[in-house]
C-alpha cells in the first residue's frame, strides 16, 4: 500500500509503500463476501484503502520496513453506479484481531454535481450479522460520511513469536454507498 504523504513519516526505511500482511484465509473471507460476478475481486490499482491495525517495524529482514500485522479493520473505495447515480462505495471490514479501541473512516462522495446537492448514504450487510461490533455514521460539514467504529475492550493474545491470533466473536462486514442527492 502506498500510504498518504501525511503519514509518510511514520515509516521506517519503506517511505513509499507500507506492507500489510494478513493470513489469506482472513482475507479471502473478506474479498469473497463482495464477489459478484464482474466486479473486481478485493481492491484493484486506483482504490483507496484504509487499514487499521498492529503497526510494526519488522526486523527480520533488511531493510527495516513498516508494516499493518495484521489489520484489524479493512476498507477499500472506489467510485460506482448506485441508484443511477455516482457514488462512492466502501467495502468495509472488523475482523478477529479487532481490540476495540475507536477507528473512523472517512468516506467521501464523488464529484458534486450541483450547488444544492447534499450528500446520503446507504449501507447493506454482509452476509454475516455483525458481532460485538458498533458503527456510527455521521455527516460530517455536509460534505462527507464519517464511520466510527467501536467494540467492547478485549485483550487479543500475542504468541511468543510476536503473532497475535484471531480471535472469534467479532465480525463486521458492509457496503457503504455515499453519494450526492437533489432536496
Amino acid at each position: 500500500m502506498r500510504p498518504l504523504p501525511e503519514s509518510r513519516h511514520l515509516f521506517a526505511d519503506n517511505r513509499d509503500v507500507v506492507n500489510i500482511e494478513i493470513e489469506n484465509y482472513f482475507v479471502q473471507y473478506f474479498f469473497s463476501v463482495w464477489a459478484n460476478a464482474g466486479e473486481p475481486y478485493g481492491p484493484v490499482k486506483g482504490d483507496l484503502l484504509f487499514t487499521s491495525g498492529r503497526w510494526i517495524i519488522d526486523c527480520g529482514h533488511s531493510p527495516y520496513n513498516s508494516e499493518i500485522h495484521p489489520p484489524f479493520v479493512l476498507a477499500y473505495m472506489r467510485t460506482e453506479t448506485y441508484n443511477n447515480r455516482p457514488a462512492t462505495v466502501a467495502l468495509v471490514s472488523v475482523n478477529g484481531y479487532y481490540p476495540g479501541d475507536p477507528v473512523e473512516i472517512d468516506i467521501y462522495p464523488p464529484p458534486r454535481p450541483s450547488p444544492d446537492a447534499i450528500v446520503a448514504s446507504s449501507s447493506q450487510l454482509g452476509s454475516d450479522a455483525p458481532v460485538d461490533v458498533n458503527v456510527e455514521s455521521t455527516l460530517v460539514a455536509s460534505s462527507f460520511i464519517r464511520l466510527r467504529i467501536t467494540a467492547s475492550p478485549r485483550r487479543v493474545t500475542v504468541t511468543n513469536d510476536g503473532m497475535m491470533t484471531w480471535e472469534t466473536g467479532r465480525n463486521y462486514d458492509a457496503r457503504w454507498y455515499v453519494f450526492w442527492t437533489e432536496p
